[in-house]
């Protein structure tokens, strides 16, 4: 795939502005660093990082059928699940095997927001298209994704919505942020603490969504929160070392 060819999450011309270096990454132009590898790393380790990670999926199933229908193509119980919380589990073929895993939780109670892996999405709601049975809907959504990691990262976002002080581990909510309607998650990449949150996207290739903005136009802002490159440099090894499960058509 060209540059020409490749695909722009919302935020592509904030990373520009502020200097990344952008790479082809998963049909997505991404930055791969800002001030370097090892100075992104350590930040994120011993403050907070701000992360784009909007080339993932993203997509509500709602309706009355929407968490039995789920429940039909993963391992976890999801009708236990309360309003406010969330789960990681594992998308299966008929089979049983592995097509992606994934984050689902309840922000609300119109069914399920689920977050899954950028490389497999077009696969993953391809099934759920194909598969979905009774009133239960697959709307896939077109938001930009942050993510907020490191030590720091809950006492940066309480600065923005004192609300978020008190959101514990693994759990959700629908939140107004810097007049953007999002969906706000205390989870982090491989099970790391940390927030993510959806937001609404203004329109291709804007200039970013004002919750990205405001670090662009003052740092000062998001202290001590810094822009940083997607995996798999600083994201990676500044959190858990792992790698994202490949499909497995094996029981």
């Amino acid at each position: 795939m060209t540059d020409d060819t490749l695909k722009t999450t919302p935020l592509n011309a904030a990373h520009k502005a502020l200097g990344a270096r952008m790479v082809g990454f998963g049909g997505y132009e991404m930055p791969v660093q800002y001030e370097g590898v090892l100075a992104e790393h350590r930040w994120t380790r011993e403050h907070a990082g701000l992360f784009d990670v909007s080339h993932m999926g993203q997509c509500r199933i709602s309706g009355d059928d929407a968490i039995a229908q789920f429940e039909r193509f993963v391992p976890g119980d999801y009708q236990i699940l309360k309003a406010g919380k969330q789960k990681y589990s594992l998308l299966l073929n008929a089979d049983g095997g592995i097509i992606d895993d994934l984050m689902a939780g309840r922000p609300d109670h119109d069914g399920l927001f689920v977050v899954v892996n950028a490389g497999n999405k077009d696969e993953d709601f391809a099934f759920w298209n194909a598969n979905l049975e009774g009133d239960a809907r697959l709307t896939v959504l077109d938001r930009a994704l942050l993510a907020i990691q490191g030590p720091e990262a809950a006492e940066v976002m309480a600065a923005h919505e004192p609300v978020l002080a008190e959101m514990g581990f693994m759990e959700c909510a629908r939140l107004i942020l810097f007049g953007v309607d999002c969906f706000v998650s205390r989870s982090g990449y491989t099970g790391e603490d940390g927030l993510r949150s959806p937001s609404r996207r203004t329109r291709p290739n804007a200039s970013g969504t004002p919750c990205w903005r405001t670090p662009a136009s003052s740092r000062s802002a998001w202290a001590p929160a810094i822009p940083c490159a997607w995996r798999p440099a600083c994201r990676c090894t500044a959190t858990t070392l792992t790698q994202p499960l490949r499909p497995s058509r094996a029981p």
